[in-house]
């Protein structure tokens, strides 16, 4: 029950996502309009409120563990970013692309990381 949630709940995010927060051509048809404050500040709020939702059914210590990992992964992505951008600039993707590019490319990351966590929960148990 709690992987068809996880699952409904994600496909879900995405899709809203891709149509109310992707970056949309701007009214005069020159470039791209984009909001990026609101995107980030979407995406921390739902981890925020998964993590309400982790202390909910887990219990104050594995919010907090949860939250410290939460908080090091987003830092750490913040490299992730500066990576796309020089490769962005470097393959001079044009600024309508962008977006697609950074969608597919953490939605392939995020699937990528639950097979190896699924694979890794196999291995080691």
């Amino acid at each position: 029950v709690a992987w068809s949630l996880f699952w409904i709940v994600f496909l879900g995010l995405a899709a809203f996502d891709l149509c109310c927060l992707a970056p949309r051509r701007s009214s005069d048809g020159r470039g791209v309009a984009s909001r990026p404050h609101v995107h980030c500040t979407f995406w921390f709020c739902v981890g925020l409120l998964f993590n309400v939702g982790v202390w909910a059914t887990l219990g104050p210590e594995s919010a907090i563990a949860w939250l410290d990992g939460y908080i090091l992964e987003y830092l750490l992505s913040l490299d992730n970013v500066f990576f796309f951008h020089v490769v962005f600039k470097t393959y001079a993707t044009p600024a309508d692309q962008v977006y697609k590019g950074l969608f597919l490319g953490i939605l392939g990351a995020v699937v990528l990381r639950l097979a190896f966590y699924g694979i890794g929960s196999g291995v080691f148990h």
